[in-house]
């Protein structure tokens, strides 16, 4: 699912879209609202359908195991694929966490700790002093980007489920580790 090449999108959301996450999820709402008011106003009902067929998970649209795999074991959030992805774009580019913080519109402690994640993992190399760029571990590593990279741009809003869904799962493990059971 492309979102920037969807034609009820007006052209700069539909440039947006392709964006970092929170100009595409601003593309998103003001789509979603231009829909409920073509529905509130009865208006071009058939316009209304397509968007919202739009805006919904494609069910043909399946994530591949591999996909989905990594995304379950290596993404924990959003802004961690993100930045992961921003790197893998542009592989011979060096960036600082003041770059990346701008890029990915977060404050530049978080970007560092990003940063940081994804040097842990291998994923990106430290380059001088506080400058890194694309250059993962191994080959199986570069291909599971490669391939999560690719399936994002096609699907943007069911990897973002995915990613979403793998910290719901995380986070209800942690709260059901506290949980008080009941022993007879």
């Amino acid at each position: 699912m492309n979102l920037h090449k969807c034609k009820y999108l007006p052209g700069s959301l539909r440039r947006s879209a392709g964006q970092p996450v929170r100009e595409f999820e601003h593309a998103v709402i003001v789509c979603a609202k231009h829909a409920l008011a073509c529905r509130r106003q009865n208006l071009r009902k058939v316009q209304f359908a397509k968007i919202a067929a739009v805006l919904e998970p494609q069910e043909d649209a399946v994530i591949p195991e591999d996909v989905r795999r990594f995304i379950f074991t290596a993404v924990p959030s959003m802004p961690y694929l993100e930045a992961m992805l921003l790197f893998f774009r542009a592989p011979d580019v060096q960036r600082s966490a003041v770059e990346v913080a701008r890029s990915l519109y977060l404050p530049e402690r978080r970007a560092m700790e990003l940063i940081e994640q994804l040097h842990e993992v291998g994923i990106v190399a430290r380059e001088g002093d506080a400058r890194f760029r694309y250059a993962p571990r191994d080959p199986s590593l570069a291909s599971a980007v490669e391939r999560l990279a690719e399936v994002y741009a096609d699907d943007i809003i069911g990897v973002t489920h995915l990613v979403h869904d793998a910290m719901g799962k995380s986070a209800q493990r942690f709260a059901d580790a506290f949980k008080l059971r009941k022993d007879h």
